[in-house]
């Protein structure tokens, strides 16, 4: 399955609505998910260990982030152009400040919510959950999507195994 996410690998995706990311995964590329306009949460899984440069930047609608216990480098601009101001942490506070974090002014003035019992499951938005169940879902497993114009244009499948 895919451990690493390259650099804009869903940049101007314009469609896409939500995205399943594979628990395999150790790293979000620079600019992963830049400008994709109808993100409207993420859930970067607990195997993340790395969140590149502008992952999330200029996702207009992303409201809710939640961000795994294994990420140990988050950075710069990863929140900019989001509406997010809720951050949910997998882990106590006290291992959120050993992370080592680059400028963020969104993340640094987002709600922080850091693990007491379990993690809450993003559920869509009650005001636009119609919406959202008709936007695309893509899973992230053992394929590479290429976006070109906002456009899904094809599906490579590739296999890969962690070392």
């Amino acid at each position: 399955s895919v451990v690493s996410m390259g650099d804009r690998v869903f940049a101007r995706c314009y469609e896409l609505g939500s995205v399943k990311l594979s628990e395999n995964l150790i790293a979000l590329g620079e600019m992963a998910f830049y400008e994709c306009k109808k993100l409207r949460e993420i859930k970067v899984p607990d195997s993340v260990e790395q969140i590149g440069i502008s992952a999330f930047e200029n996702c207009e609608m992303l409201e809710q982030i939640s961000i795994g216990k294994g990420v140990n480098t988050i950075n710069s601009n990863i929140l900019e152009g989001t509406i997010v101001s809720n951050v949910y942490y997998a882990d106590k506070k006290d291992v959120w400040e050993t992370i080592m974090l680059s400028e963020n002014p969104k993340l640094d003035s987002a709600r922080m919510h850091y693990k007491t019992s379990e993690m809450p499951d993003l559920q869509p938005l009650e005001e636009e959950k119609e919406e959202f169940e008709a936007l695309p879902i893509i899973l992230i497993s053992a394929a590479v999507v290429i976006c070109v114009g906002g456009a899904v244009v094809t599906v490579l499948s590739i296999n890969k195994k962690k070392s």
